[in-house]
């Protein structure tokens, strides 16, 4: 074996532990989002009943945020806040009455609620409504 090669190899090994370290430790950092409740399931066909789905949650630290409800091809149904600015530790709430952004109701089907950050890098799916 060359010494270029051990050179080589002993770079990876090293990288190689030091990625293993950094992903232990983001594991067990607190998620950004947290305490988050949603009405699981709701039927929006103005019985009075279950006609509006609520979610809550609070962020680790002060940001905005823009709350989206996206379908299962992940195709933007309905935006619930647009860069709203988010206190940290501080519970948010938004409803969604099942309707599109154009005001027409949505099909029956699964659905999705997201968050989005201004800089477009952190998105995340929070939880499918079924």
């Amino acid at each position: 074996m060359t010494t270029l090669a051990r050179a080589v190899f002993a770079i990876l090994v090293a990288a190689t532990f030091g990625a293993f370290f950094l992903a232990q430790r983001l594991k067990n950092s607190p998620s950004v989002v947290q305490q988050f409740h949603l009405t699981p399931v709701f039927s929006p066909n103005h019985d009075g009943r279950f006609d509006r789905m609520y979610t809550s949650f609070k962020l680790k630290r002060a940001d905005e945020v823009t709350v989206i409800v996206v379908d299962s091809k992940d195709d933007e149904v309905r935006e619930l806040a647009s860069e709203q600015s988010v206190p940290a530790y501080t519970p948010v709430r938004f409803s969604w009455d099942g309707r599109r952004d154009d005001g027409r109701a949505a099909p029956a089907g699964v659905y999705w609620v997201q968050l989005r950050w201004p800089d477009g890098l952190d998105r995340r799916r929070l939880v499918k409504l079924d």
